[in-house]
């Protein structure tokens, strides 16, 4: 009956251990790579609260491994990368030969000038 026993406490240490390290590293993932501080913070008491359970559910349901699947794949091609002069390009400048160029080699877009008459002629008091 001895050996049972020490076996039994054995098993014991072991899930408490196990339960202590699975909670550490998923809470320390949570705090680490949630976006919302909201969710890291309700994910990591979930963890602490349910042992073995809260761990285990946050690595099957926590981590977003669609966008993280993505980032990986898409990250060594080129058309998914900005050029390093191109600037964001405002709706009205959707036209294919406009984005992604500097403002100044973009075709037919130019400053207004102070004699423009989209709005109006001026008046003067």
């Amino acid at each position: 009956m001895q050996i049972s026993g020490d076996f039994h406490r054995f098993v014991e240490a072991a899930v408490v251990t196990l339960s202590f390290v699975l909670a550490l590293i998923a809470s320390g993932h949570a705090i680490l790579y949630k976006r919302d501080s909201r969710a890291a913070v309700l994910w990591t008491g979930f963890i602490w609260l349910m042992p073995l359970l809260g761990p285990v559910l946050y690595f099957m349901l926590g981590i977003n491994r669609i966008r993280r699947r993505a980032v990986l794949l898409r990250g060594n091609l080129e058309r998914y990368r900005t050029a390093p002069h191109a600037t964001p390009c405002l709706p009205d400048e959707l036209e294919p030969a406009a984005c992604g160029k500097p403002p100044s080699e973009r075709p037919g877009r130019g400053r207004a000038s102070s004699g423009d008459s989209t709005l109006g002629p001026r008046k003067s008091h």
